[in-house]
């Protein structure tokens, strides 16, 4: 064929938009959440028809793995981040052009040991970006604790952020992931004075920690 041939594009199948323009053709799949087979087939003349089936798949899942990871302590508290590289599965097909957010979905404490202390609210800071071409997104955690807040807590407190991630244009839910913190301040047993605090967050399985070492003062009048 050359760039004058009369080619003649259809499609079978929903699920993506085919557009055709003289011997190329771009099929694009629609920001639907169900997987579906299409079918493409070009005629022209002189040449047989010729046609090609894709698999249109939904985003299924999320799993995370470990990014860098960042801790400090002062005289009032301590704190840690971490980075969470999330891939957008089946990573045979891309998803680069379907944004992913995430959205609160609400906070659950634990029953056995709450937090003696105000929670702040969850606010994923996610603007619905789309993964880049490995179906890859950053995503980062953080948990910061003043020891004037803890001071209430003697031993272990544990609650859960529900993050609810939808393909953007749909508005639809992929998957709902747990985000788990943990906080403990107990004594320790050499050192009357001072409370070893630590804090741990858990999200796609990934979990990042900190310890920390809190000095009692005593004033003296």
């Amino acid at each position: 064929m050359n760039k004058n041939t009369k080619v003649t594009w259809t499609k079978k199948g929903k699920g993506a938009t085919l557009n055709g323009r003289g011997t190329t053709a771009t099929l694009m799949a629609d920001l639907i959440m169900e997987n579906n087979n299409v079918t493409v087939k070009a005629e022209a003349e002189d040449f047989p028809p010729a046609e090609i089936t894709f698999n249109l798949k939904k985003p299924t899942r999320l799993t995370g793995k470990k990014g860098e990871e960042y801790s400090n302590q002062s005289n009032i508290g301590f704190g840690i981040t971490g980075y969470i590289i999330i891939t957008v599965h089946p990573t045979s097909v891309s998803f680069s052009n379907c944004g992913i957010i995430e959205k609160d979905g609400g906070t659950v404490l634990d029953p056995k040991e709450p937090p003696p202390f105000k929670l702040n609210d969850h606010d994923p800071g996610n603007k619905g970006d789309p993964p880049n071409l490995r179906n890859e997104l950053d995503d980062h955690v953080t948990l910061v604790m003043l020891f004037n807040t803890i001071a209430k807590l003697n031993g272990t407190c544990k609650w859960t952020w529900l993050s609810n991630y939808e393909a953007t244009q749909i508005k639809k839910r992929i998957e709902q992931i747990q985000q788990t913190f943990t906080v403990t301040r107990t004594n320790d047993p050499e050192f009357p004075k001072q409370k070893n605090c630590s804090g741990t967050i858990t999200k796609f399985k990934v979990p990042f920690s900190v310890k920390a070492i809190e000095q009692i003062l005593s004033i003296f009048i």
